[in-house]
């Protein structure tokens, strides 16, 4: 099922695509997230959404389409649908379907204030992907979106890593967490306050693990061994992400 919308700009690892078309990057930040992956942490159930920009810095306007692969196996009960339009005009949303991986059923096109069809994305415009969440369960989901031309090649692409804690309120409350230094050349602190026990776990931008451990209120890693970049530090209890930090390598 699909409906008319209209899109407005409010506030989603790898291979190698060629970057000289598109550039993604996240409503309301304008560093490019092409190759990488975001962390969407979910605190509440119901509709959450993560909105990205998918620019055309081509010559010629674009009919793009976006396909989204599920990385994981999703809990029980996930769903999720996708609005494609172009950023400030009009759009199309779609109910996604089991399949995977799945794609939006028409190239984008602009459309009028009556939404009648005009062109495909102009060049040096963006378009946007209002990508929702529904109802989702305690547990993680990983997924990849793509663009691409209709029947064309895949263009680039961004992950989306969607972390629902089933921590309540009060329990946030009484806990917390100092990370220190960040950026960080050599060995990073970690102090936990309100956790007995926990499980740390470091992700490069391409979703590799390149640390995973348990700790107890404090721990030092060292972290000089890592290359220079961006690192998603991840806190998990009994299975359940609970907090995520973004931490940066700087030698």
């Amino acid at each position: 099922m699909k409906q008319q919308i209209l899109l407005f700009s409010i506030t989603l690892v790898i291979a190698n695509f060629c970057y000289s078309q598109v550039e993604i990057t996240k409503v309301g930040n304008p560093a490019l997230v092409n190759g990488t992956q975001l962390v969407h942490v979910v605190n509440t159930s119901g509709d959450s959404n993560i909105d990205l920009l998918f620019k055309n810095t081509s010559t010629t306007d674009k009919y793009w389409k976006i396909t989204r692969k599920q990385l994981t196996t999703l809990p029980v009960g996930w769903t999720d649908y996708i609005c494609w339009g172009i950023e400030g005009g009009a759009g199309q949303c779609y109910t996604s379907s089991t399949q995977n991986p799945w794609i939006t059923p028409d190239g984008l096109t602009v459309y009028d204030a009556q939404f009648n069809p005009v062109s495909g994305l102009p060049a040096g415009e963006a378009g946007l992907a209002a990508i929702h969440f529904v109802n989702p369960i305690c547990g993680t989901a990983d997924y990849r979106y793509y663009v691409h031309e209709d029947g064309g090649q895949y263009l680039d692409s961004v992950d989306v890593k969607v972390v629902f804690s089933c921590a309540s309120i009060d329990d946030k409350e009484t806990i917390s967490f100092s990370v220190y230094p960040n950026p960080v050349s050599s060995q990073l602190t970690i102090n936990t306050e309100g956790m007995e026990k926990l499980d740390i776990r470091i992700f490069d931008v391409l979703g590799k693990i390149v640390y995973d451990e348990k700790a107890i209120k404090s721990k030092k890693i060292d972290m000089s061994e890592l290359k220079n970049g961006v690192y998603i530090l991840t806190f998990i209890e009994k299975g359940i992400t609970i907090q995520t930090k973004r931490v940066i390598v700087r030698h």
